[in-house]
């Protein structure tokens, strides 16, 4: 597997150390207990059996009755939370500030340093989440752009993004990179953002996210295929579930849930590893 940003690398090495999560794989024990006949059990049910191509444009009936296949929800698997990282020494002598977790990974990048920030483990509120992402990150109008891009100049940028799992679990995450001395400033400025919501996500602020939310379902009433997740997502997930209902105090306890400084794992790495 190939990487193309230290950050991705680092979130991957992450998600492994922290989860027991291996991206697309699954868990560990998904790995171990792996057969053959799961290969040819899946190549079965999605490959071999016949299928149906139906147009769903506005321009054309909808074909009442196409045979979709059964859609399969699956439990959400148990997460291993590994709280008691062991603190790899690395071979830069620079002390790691306190509260970060280093990875264990080979130095090549020098100075440049990912930080990862991410929640625990998220079993609901799934569409709230995407939202308070798209308000804190989304943009050169964000909050987070602002305030640590703009303001500090000590990043080239900052994302806030919501990974989803599986059906039944997410993380929110907030990544960022920059010099190994200004970890703990960048870092300090991310907390004042989240420690201050009634100031950087303001009704204002709430208001052109919601916005931007209803005129992209607009468009997609009739680009049926630009929002091909209504038709695969659990409704939870669905930001049109929640959008004519959602408030900007939903986002608060949101944000104050998932989101609180103190509840968040803060990791740092030097270096992509090999």
């Amino acid at each position: 597997m190939s990487f193309n940003s230290q950050g991705s690398a680092h979130y991957l090495n992450f998600q492994r150390k922290m989860f027991g999560y291996y991206g697309p794989i699954g868990i560990r024990s998904d790995i171990e207990n792996f057969t053959l006949q799961d290969c040819k059990d899946y190549l079965d049910l999605y490959y071999k059996k016949p299928t149906r191509v139906i147009n769903v444009s506005k321009f054309n009936d909808f074909e009442t009755d196409a045979e979709f296949r059964e859609k399969v929800s699956y439990e959400p698997f148990e997460i291993r939370m590994n709280t008691n990282l062991h603190i790899i020494t690395s071979d830069n002598e620079t002390e790691v500030p306190e509260g970060m977790i280093p990875l264990e990974i080979i130095t090549d990048y020098k100075n440049k340093v990912s930080i990862l920030n991410t929640s625990p483990v998220i079993t609901k509120d799934f569409a709230y989440a995407s939202f308070l992402c798209e308000m804190l990150g989304s943009g050169l109008n964000s909050p987070l752009y602002k305030e640590v891009r703009e303001k500090l100049g000590l990043v080239y940028s900052i994302d806030c993004f919501i990974d989803k799992f599986n059906s039944g679990s997410c993380i929110i995450g907030i990544m960022t990179d920059t010099s190994f001395k200004n970890i703990e400033t960048v870092q300090n400025q991310i907390k004042y953002v989240l420690d201050n919501k009634e100031k950087f996500l303001t009704q204002d602020r709430f208001d052109i996210v919601k916005d931007s939310y209803l005129t992209k379902l607009e468009e997609s009433e009739i680009l049926n295929f630009t929002n091909v997740g209504k038709y695969m997502d659990e409704p939870e997930w669905r930001i049109e579930s929640i959008i004519n209902t959602i408030t900007l105090e939903d986002v608060y306890n949101v944000c104050d849930k998932y989101l609180n400084w103190d509840v968040l794992y803060k990791s740092v790495d030097k270096t992509e590893f090999k």
